[in-house]
């Protein structure tokens, strides 16, 4: 349903908070690809990107900090 609302306001990049999901990894959808970290027993403190397969050439990396803290890395025009 999110996923949905994301193409309605043509969104290339979101960051998610509070996810309830375990583990990290990477998803792959029919219009998105999800990043996620979350802790490895609990569904709690979670986060993730969610990225337009139109953009998705352009990510470079996704490192995991911690459960709270993941990055990607975007290739610009400019500068990374």
């Amino acid at each position: 349903m999110l996923v949905s609302h994301l193409d309605s306001y043509k969104m290339d990049i979101t960051a998610i908070q509070e996810i309830r999901w375990t583990g990290e990894g990477i998803i792959d959808n029919k219009n998105h690809t999800i990043f996620y970290s979350c802790d490895r027993k609990h569904h709690m403190f979670g986060t993730d990107f969610i990225v337009n397969k139109r953009i998705k050439h352009l990510l470079t990396d996704f490192k995991v900090k911690t459960p709270r803290i993941c990055k990607i890395h975007v290739r610009g025009l400019f500068f990374n």
